[in-house]
């Protein structure tokens, strides 16, 4: 007879993964019990030969066998020999349930009516019977999961053994019979990740790119996140929850599959670079990006890059085409153009992915609106729950905040320490920090990142050269009291016309990268990739030729004149070249603390930031070197001979400006371009 009768529920065992065990059964009712747990089950039909159906679509699948009637060994029941007989043809794996051990060594309450049911279809042998037996049974374990139906006794039919002895199995055959529910729940897990793309950065952290929908989204394998993900992943599939020890087991083979089976992608934290084109994570749930090329933007969620979303950022406003940057005045407080030119470059620089970059520094009396102004940039850049924060105590907590955000805001400083100050140079030109590993006593972890920062205070807070150097300093004006607005109308205009200002900055992003190839610079001033990408900006912006490195040459000055005043060392050297006949003074670091003690005050010398050593103070003289060069006086450290005593030697130079303070120094680098 042909092969002509189709499975029950055929479409779905089709649709099932090739990994997942399917479940036959006597009847149709049978079946949809089993199906209702979250198995997959399918039947022949009640009273239908097993030769007269067609079973080549379960060829080399997991089958289990579930007889109806409990009174029957499997190896005497017609119905499982034939199927068990036709399946091995298949090259299935084939386990039958073992209805009588079920049966005998179940426990469950039961009411007197459903013990006389038992009892009587026990008593049954014929082997058509309607399935009460393995109907009632499932009724009376009506909240079975998943894992607690794979782990019932099974036996093995083995054809190939002449005694057919019987094996007792699980569903796995090297496990004992009794599986504990959260190895189970953990193997369930990792088969409903079949979808998961597993992957790791260079600095082996783990991850996973989920699909959801029309899109992949990229979580750490160990963030609060992705643990949600799979909770809810589970329950919506079984309607119960996973226990603590499932996950944990689950998410380390997911780890050792993204470390030692998938790729290595570089991660990134809402901007990305590839192939010349610059991707913005715009932070909606669709993980679309805004994809900028040198022919203009696009919103898309294809993307090349991995994007992960640290806790708190936030969600972009949909850019607007054709909108505009000069729509941004009206919410800063920078009256002077050249100041606007700075901030326009900086903004742009920010939505780039490589560095280095410069440090804003934003200063004010009180009332100047300066947490205002850095909140507005943190919005345009990359906005977040808390786009301003107070300075980490220390470096790890500075690198640790900025692998989980892009632009580093913080407000209201009223000092720097040397150690933060160094952080906050490495942060600028791209360094890392490496600390021991949490209760590990070699591995470190390693934190590695370049981003952009915005830094605001009363005082003048950054007085390090090394800081200065690589700051934009941006002095903002007190706002009269007629001109002030209330927050709140202040936010919901902002709010309003936010799609319009970054859709400017997209459309200005993108001239500049067709301008980038074109620019060459005649020097390389300090921040030199900063600089070359802002003359392509100044070129798409319309403005005059020279305006930017004019605005940023005159803010170099104000660098240096802040670190030169602000350093007691660096005065006494004014004064005392001041004071000198000649144009060089030349003897040891012993000789010259001497002399400079000579020159300042008996405040200044009891002061912490005065050196109380020789070698602290060639030290402090090293790091003074470029700014010092800059007003003419150049230094060198040398030694007298073979071996010899080592000397300082500090000369006046053509542009060496006479005077015991540097107030004029301004002036004097608007006039003379020290570059």
């Amino acid at each position: 007879m042909e092969n002509t009768r189709k499975l029950y529920m055929l479409s779905e065992v089709i649709a099932s993964p090739s990994g997942e065990t399917i479940w036959v059964t006597e009847n149709e009712k049978h079946a949809n019990l089993l199906r209702n747990i979250g198995v997959h089950a399918t039947t022949s039909g009640l009273g239908i030969c097993p030769n007269t159906v067609d079973w080549n679509f379960l060829k080399g699948r997991k089958i289990i066998i579930w007889p109806i009637n409990t009174n029957i060994e499997p190896k005497a029941n017609k119905f499982v020999l034939e199927l068990d007989s036709i399946l091995h043809q298949l090259n299935c794996s084939v386990h039958v349930v073992d209805v009588r051990k079920l049966m005998s060594t179940d426990t469950t309450d039961r009411t007197d009516a459903n013990k006389f049911i038992l009892d009587m279809v026990n008593f049954s042998s014929d082997d058509t019977t309607d399935g009460n037996d393995a109907i009632n049974w499932l009724f009376e374990h009506e909240e079975m999961t998943k894992e607690e139906l794979m782990a019932i006794p099974l036996v093995s039919l083995e054809p190939n053994n002449s005694s057919n002895k019987m094996e007792n199995r699980s569903m796995n055959s090297d496990q004992p019979l009794q599986t504990r529910q959260g190895s189970s729940q953990s193997q369930t897990l990792i088969e409903l990740t079949s979808d998961f793309e597993f992957f790791h950065s260079p600095d082996t952290k783990t991850y996973a790119a989920v699909p959801i929908n029309s899109h992949r989204e990229n979580h750490s394998t160990r963030s609060k996140t992705f643990s949600h993900l799979l909770q809810g992943r589970y329950y919506k599939k079984y309607g119960r929850g996973l226990n603590r020890n499932a996950m944990e087991d689950a998410v380390s083979v997911f780890e050792s599959q993204a470390m030692f089976e998938g790729e290595q992608h570089h991660v990134y934290v809402r901007v990305a670079e590839d192939g010349g084109h610059i991707y913005v994570d715009l932070g909606n749930k669709l993980w679309q990006v805004a994809k900028v090329t040198p022919d203009g933007w696009e919103i898309t969620q294809k993307t090349p890059v991995k994007f992960i979303r640290p806790k708190g950022m936030l969600e972009f406003p949909k850019p607007t085409k054709g909108g505009s940057i000069e729509d941004l005045r009206e919410f800063i407080n920078l009256p002077e153009e050249e100041s606007w030119v700075l901030l326009i470059s900086y903004l742009l620089f920010s939505l780039t992915s490589n560095g280095p970059f410069p440090i804003l520094i934003v200063q004010g009396e009180q009332g100047a609106a300066k947490s205002t102004f850095c909140r507005v940039v943190r919005s345009l850049i990359d906005p977040a729950t808390s786009p301003l924060r107070s300075m980490p105590t220390n470096t790890r907590d500075l690198m640790l905040a900025a692998q989980n955000g892009w632009l580093m805001a913080y407000d209201n400083l009223s000092g720097l320490s040397s150690i933060l100050s160094d952080a906050l140079c490495r942060l600028s030109t791209g360094g890392g920090f490496a600390t021991r590993e949490l209760y590990s006593d070699s591995d470190e972890t390693l934190f590695e990142a370049s981003r952009p920062v915005c830094l605001n205070g009363i005082t003048e807070f950054a007085t390090r050269d090394d800081l200065l150097d690589r700051a934009l300093i941006l002095k903002l004006p007190s706002i009269p009291d007629d001109k002030r607005v209330d927050e709140k109308s202040f936010w919901a205009n902002f709010e309003q016309m936010q799609p319009s200002i970054f859709g400017g900055l997209l459309d200005v992003l993108s001239k500049a990268l067709r301008y980038l190839p074109d620019v060459d610079l005649e020097y390389s001033p300090r921040m030199a990739d900063f600089a070359k990408f802002s003359a392509a900006v100044e070129r798409a912006m319309g403005w005059e030729q020279g305006a930017f490195i004019s605005a940023y040459n005159k803010n170099r000055s104000i660098s240096v004149e802040m670190s030169l005043e602000a350093d007691p060392v660096a005065q006494s050297i004014l004064s005392l070249m001041a004071s000198l006949p000649k144009s060089e003074w030349k003897n040891t670091a012993t000789q010259l603390m001497e002399d400079l003690e000579d020159v300042v005050s008996d405040t200044v010398k009891r002061s912490s930031s005065w050196p109380k050593t020789a070698g602290w103070l060639s030290n402090r003289v090293k790091r003074l070197i470029p700014s010092l060069r800059t007003i003419g006086i150049e230094v060198e450290f040398d030694r007298e001979g073979s071996g010899g005593v080592r000397l300082i030697a500090i000369r006046k130079t053509d542009k060496y400006i006479c005077v015991s303070s540097v107030s004029s120094v301004r002036d004097r680098y608007i006039d003379d371009d020290p570059f």
